[in-house]
Order: structure tokens, then sequence, then C-alpha cells
């Protein structure tokens, strides 16, 4: 934390960047940002994703086991702790208005798929139907 907060410093970003714990307000605030960092992965991710903001996650989730945040499809996702990848891609997407745009509503697209409230009723519609199909079978 202490060198992102020094890179926040030394490049005059204090009036840019928000540093946050647990918040009431999160829908004001995610109608506020451009890019959300998280360093804890956590359903704020699928928030901000759903109000088509850029999210970067860094040092949570691994590659290969991301599902709806995807490296450079729906945000960026950095597996390692390690601070230049992070700074690096908190650069690119502070100065590419193109790509945080790009990312920000390929992310809407994922979450409204898979995540959003009909996304999830249809799901659950599909276990139930299968469970009722299986419990009046004959076999059952």
């Amino acid at each position: 934390l202490g060198e992102v907060l020094d890179f926040i410093h030394e490049h005059n970003l204090r009036s840019r960047a928000l540093l946050t714990d647990w918040c009431e307000n999160m829908p004001d605030i995610l109608s506020a940002i451009d890019v959300l960092v998280s360093l804890s992965g956590g359903s704020v991710m699928y928030e901000a994703m759903a109000c088509e903001r850029t999210v970067i996650s860094a040092g949570f989730t691994k590659l290969e086991d991301a599902v709806h945040l995807q490296d450079g499809k729906t945000g960026i996702l950095i597996s390692t702790k390690d601070i230049a990848p992070l700074v690096s891609a908190m650069a690119t997407v502070a100065s590419d208005e193109a790509l945080r745009r790009r990312l920000g509503t390929s992310a809407r697209e994922q979450i409204v798929q898979h995540l959003s409230v009909q996304a999830l009723a249809d799901k659950t519609h599909v276990v139930y139907a299968k469970v009722l199909d299986q419990s009046t079978s004959p076999e059952a």
C-alpha cells in the first residue's frame, strides 16, 4: 500500500485517486469513478463491471481461474502481487479512454449475460426443472 500511496503522491494524483475501505455509498462512488482497482477481489468488482467501469484486479485471482473478469476483455487481471505490473496497468488505463470504454462495455455485457437478475433466475429455473424432473421420473 505504501508504494501505491507514494506513486499517487509522486504523480500528483491525489485529486484523482480514491483509496477506500468498506463504504455505505457504493452507488455514488461507482458513478463517480472511471476505474476500480481491487487488491482483494469481491463483489465490488462485479458491481463496477455492471456500471461499465474498468476494473483492475491485482494479486487476488490467477488468470486461469478467472471467470467473469477476463484479462484484456472485461478488465485487467494481474495475478502477481508485484507493484510494477499494477502501476503499469493503472498508467495504461488512465491514459487510454478508448480502452476504458471498451473494457467497461464488455464488462457490462458479461455481467448482464451471466450475473444479472434474469440470468441468475434462468439458471436457477434450469436447476429446479432438473430436480423436479428427477423427482417425478419413474426411476426416482
